[in-house]
C-alpha cells in the first residue's frame, strides 16, 4: 500500500496520506482501534530520505455497549434488529458501515450513522499531514513505537435522523428527438412508518407524446402511469423486504399504446452494498390498443399474437450491482444488472414466454475532466407458445437512451397491417432479441455548468436469438451537456452510418436528441418499455431522504 519504491520519484502527500488507507485496512479485518503514523527522516547530503510508517493496530476489537438516539416513530427494538449490532460479537469497521446502509435503506431515515468509541484518526482533507501525533509515552527509550494501551471492546451509539413521515415531490420533464416529442408531469407522495415500519407509495405520472408522422386517426398521444405500492421492511428476515405493488401504465409506441395493469407481491433482499434482489409474481393483463390486425403469415413470421388482450401470471426478478460514483452523471465504477421475466402459459396465462434482459456499464476516469463511459445492453425473448408474443415483453430500442441513430421505440421490426377498407401501415412490433452499445468520452469539468461528448453507439434487433441477424447498425456523433441546478441536460447531434448491415441513405440519416437524465438512462430500459420488475435503483430511497433534510 506503499505508493512509492526505494529509488523512485516520490509524491509527498501520497506517501503521508497512505497511511490512512493502511489504517482503514486493518480496521476492515478487526482491529478496531487501528492507526498508523509516518515519518520521514532526511538525508541532506545524498538528496533522499528514509521514510517510516509506525503501525499500532491495537487489539481485535469486539462490540461493547450499544445505544440509539434519535429515534421518534420508529422504536429502537427495530432498530437494533436492523442494524444487526450485538454486544460481544467481533467488531470491524465493514459491519459498521454495512449497519448504517441497511438502516438507511429501509426509507425511515434520512440520516443514520454509527458513533464508535475507537482511538482512530480519519482523514479530513487537512494539507499538508501531520505524519500523526506521538506523545512521550508512545515511545521508549530507544526511539521505538510502544503499542497503546486499548481496551479490546468499542462501544457503539447509532444516532438516527428519521425522514419526514409524509413528503411529496413533483417534476416535470421532456426528451425530443427527429420522431416524436414528449413533455411530462409526475408526482411521488411518500406516507412513511405507518403501522410500525411500514410505508405506503403513490406515483403517478402524465405525458403527452406528439409523434410526428403519427395517423390522426390512431390513438391520441395521452399516456402515463400510476403506482400504488405498500413495503414492510424486515416482512420475511432482517435484509428481505417485502411489497404488495398494484400499477397501471399506458405506454405511447410509434403507431399503438400498451396498456398494462400489474397486481401482486414482490420481495426485495440487500445481499451488500449496491447489491440488490428483486423477485416479484404478477397478475397482469395488457393489451395492445390501435395496432391492428395481421394475416395468418405475418403473425407466424413475427410471432405476433392473434388476440390484442395478454393475462395472467407473470413471475419477475431483477439483479442489480451498482458501484457507480455518481447516479446521474458517474466517472467511475460499473453497474451490472439482470432482469428476467416468465410467463408460464397453460392455465397460469393466455402466453407463454421467457423475458432475459442483461446490461452492463463502465465508467474510466482519464483525468478530472475526461472519462470514458461504455454500456452494452441486450434482450431476449424465448419459450414462446403457438400463439406468438404479446406486446408487453417485446423488445424496443432507438432513442435518446438507446442507439441514437433512431428516434425512441424505432430500432424495431416492423410489420404491415391493413385494414377493412385496404390502408396499409407498417407499425413497429418489436423484436425478440435487442442489443445496443454506447461509448462515450465525456469532458465534464468539475464544478462547472457546462462539458461536452462525443460518443459511438451500435445494435442489432430480430425475430430471432441473434440480434444481428439483418445486420449491424451504427451512429455517431456528438453534443453539449448542461447542469442547471440537480438537472442534467444533453443534446446529441447523431450521424446514423449503418442502418442493418447497409451504408444509411443521405434522407433521415442526420438526428438531433434532446433529454434530462444520465447518457446511460438511470432507470434501465425495461422501466421505460412498461415492462419486467420495476428496477430498483440503488440508494433511491436514501438519496430522497437526504434531499428531503435539505
Amino acid at each position: 500500500m506503499i505508493p512509492s519504491r526505494p529509488g523512485q520519484d516520490y509524491d509527498l502527500e501520497a506517501m503521508r496520506i497512505a497511511r490512512y488507507a493502511m489504517a482503514t485496512q486493518l480496521q476492515r479485518l478487526g482491529f478496531g482501534h487501528a492507526r498508523v503514523y509516518s515519518r520521514a527522516y532526511v538525508l541532506r547530503d545524498q538528496r533522499a530520505f528514509h521514510w517510516v510508517y509506525l503501525v499500532d493496530a491495537g487489539p481485535r476489537t469486539r462490540i461493547g455497549a450499544v445505544r440509539v438516539e434519535g429515534a421518534r416513530r420508529v422504536s429502537e427494538q427495530n432498530i437494533r434488529a436492523r442494524a444487526a449490532l450485538v454486544e460481544g460479537q467481533p467488531y470491524d469497521l465493514t459491519t459498521k458501515e454495512q449497519a448504517e446502509f441497511h438502516l438507511l435503506d429501509t426509507g425511515s431515515f434520512a440520516i443514520a450513522s454509527v458513533q464508535t468509541s475507537a482511538q482512530i484518526e480519519q482523514y479530513i482533507g487537512d494539507v499538508p499531514d501531520s505524519g500523526g501525533v506521538l506523545d512521550e509515552s508512545q515511545i521508549d527509550p530507544d526511539g521505538n513505537l510502544l503499542p497503546r494501551k486499548l481496551p479490546d471492546t468499542i462501544d457503539l451509539t447509532i444516532r438516527v435522523r428519521e425522514a419526514p413521515a409524509t413528503q411529496l415531490k413533483l417534476r416535470a420533464g421532456a426528451e425530443a428527438d427527429p420522431t416524436r416529442l414528449d413533455a411530462l408531469v409526475g408526482g411521488e407522495l411518500w406516507r412513511r412508518d405507518l403501522v410500525g415500519q411500514n410505508h405506503i407509495t403513490l406515483e403517478g405520472r402524465l405525458g403527452y407524446g406528439h409523434l410526428w408522422d403519427q395517423d390522426p386517426s390512431l390513438p391520441s398521444g395521452l399516456y402515463g402511469e400510476g403506482l400504488l405500492r405498500s413495503s414492510h421492511p424486515g416482512l420475511l428476515a432482517r435484509l428481505i423486504d417485502g411489497r404488495i405493488s398494484a400499477r397501471y401504465r399506458d405506454v405511447l409506441y410509434p403507431g399503438f399504446h400498451l396498456r398494462e395493469l400489474t397486481v401482486g407481491p414482490g420481495l426485495r433482499a440487500t445481499a451488500a452494498p449496491g447489491l440488490f434482489l428483486d423477485v416479484d409474481a404478477y397478475f397482469r393483463r395488457g393489451e395492445a390498443a390501435g395496432l391492428g390486425a395481421f394475416d395468418e403469415a405475418t403473425r407466424a413470421a413475427y410471432k405476433l399474437p392473434s388476440e390484442a388482450v395478454a393475462r395472467g401470471l407473470e413471475v419477475s426478478g431483477a439483479l442489480h450491482w451498482d458501484q457507480r460514483n455518481d447516479p446521474a452523471e458517474p466517472t467511475g465504477g460499473h453497474l451490472l444488472a439482470l432482469r428476467a421475466a416468465l410467463a408460464p402459459g397453460g392455465g397460469a396465462s393466455t402466453h407463454r414466454y421467457l423475458q432475459l434482459m442483461p446490461e452492463a456499464r463502465g465508467y474510466v476516469a482519464l483525468s478530472s475532466s475526461v472519462s470514458l463511459g461504455l454500456r452494452l445492453s441486450g434482450g431476449w425473448v424465448a419459450m414462446a407458445g403457438d400463439n406468438g408474443v404479446p406486446q408487453g415483453p417485446r423488445l424496443f430500442g432507438g432513442g435518446s437512451y438507446g442507439l441514437r441513430g433512431f428516434g425512441r421505440d424505432r430500432f424495431s421490426p416492423q410489420a404491415r397491417t391493413c385494414d377493412a377498407s385496404g390502408v396499409c401501415r407498417d407499425p413497429h412490433v418489436g423484436g425478440l432479441s435487442l442489443a445496443e452499445g454506447s461509448l462515450e468520452l465525456r469532458y465534464l469539468p468539475l464544478l462547472k455548468q457546462t462539458g461536452f461528448a462525443v460518443f459511438a453507439d451500435a445494435g442489432g434487433v430480430g425475430l430471432g436469438s441473434n440480434p444481428f441477424a439483418d445486420g449491424v447498425s451504427v451512429a455517431v456523433g456528438m453534443g453539449p451537456r448542461l447542469r442547471l441546478w440537480y438537472l442534467p441536460i444533453s443534446i446529441d447531434y447523431a450521424y446514423r452510418l449503418v442502418d442493418r448491415g447497409a451504408v444509411a441513405s443521405e434522407n433521415g440519416s442526420f438526428l438531433l436528441f434532446l433529454r434530462i437524465g444520465e447518457s446511460f438512462l438511470a432507470a434501465l430500459r425495461g422501466e421505460r418499455s412498461g415492462h419486467g420488475t420495476a428496477p430498483y435503483r440503488p440508494g433511491a430511497r436514501r438519496r430522497r431522504a437526504d434531499r428531503s433534510t435539505g
